[in-house]
C-alpha cells in the first residue's frame, strides 16, 4: 500500500482498474463469442463452402476428386462436407462398417481429372468411371496404395478405352 500512495494511487484506485479489467475480458469474450455466431450462420446462408464440416477422411477423398472435375449433369451435388460419412452419396457404395467399397460413376458426363486422393479409400474394391470424359493421366502409382492393409482382393478399374490411352 506504501508503494501506491507514493505513485498517488490509493488502493480504491486499484479495485476500480481490477474491476475495469475484468469487464473488459469478459466483453471481448462475449464479442468473441457472438462473432463466431455471425459467421457460422453467414456460412450456412450464403456459402455452403464455408460450413463447418463434418465429413471424414473417406469423404474428403471424394470431395478431392469432385472438387477437380466438371460435373455438368450435378450428379454430385449429394456429395456434402456436412455430412458424416460418404455412405449417402450419389454413385457410393459402402460396406457394412460405413466405409466406401465401390464408385460407380458410369456415364455421367463427368470432366477432369482422376484424384490420387482415391488412395485413402483403403476398403475401396470397385471404381467404375467408364463413359465419361476424364482426362489426364492416371495416378496408378497412387491407385496402387488402395487396399494394401487389407487381405482382400484388389481393386477392380474399369475405365472407358480412350481414356486408357495414355
Amino acid at each position: 500500500m506504501t508503494t501506491l500512495l507514493l505513485l498517488g494511487v490509493s488502493s480504491r484506485h486499484v479495485f476500480s482498474i481490477q474491476k475495469m479489467e475484468l469487464h473488459r475480458h469478459v466483453l471481448q469474450c462475449l464479442l468473441s463469442t457472438i462473432l463466431i455466431c455471425i459467421i457460422l450462420v453467414a456460412s450456412l446462408v450464403l456459402d455452403e463452402t464455408l460450413v463447418v464440416a463434418l465429413v471424414n477422411d473417406e469423404g474428403w477423398a471424394l470431395l478431392a476428386f469432385k472438387g477437380g472435375v466438371n460435373d455438368p449433369l450435378g450428379v454430385l451435388k449429394s456429395w456434402n462436407a456436412s455430412d458424416q460419412s460418404p455412405c449417402h452419396w450419389y454413385g457410393i457404395t459402402c460396406d457394412l462398417q460405413s466405409k466406401v467399397k465401390q464408385i460407380n460413376l458410369q456415364n455421367t458426363k463427368l470432366a477432369g481429372p482422376i484424384s490420387p486422393e482415391f488412395r485413402h479409400l483403403q476398403n475401396l474394391r470397385s471404381i467404375v468411371l467408364s463413359r465419361n470424359n476424364l482426362s489426364g493421366p492416371v495416378p496408378w502409382t497412387e491407385l496402387s496404395e488402395i487396399g494394401k492393409s487389407t487381405a482382400l482382393e484388389p481393386v477392380c478399374f474399369q475405365f472407358s478405352k480412350s481414356f486408357l490411352k495414355i
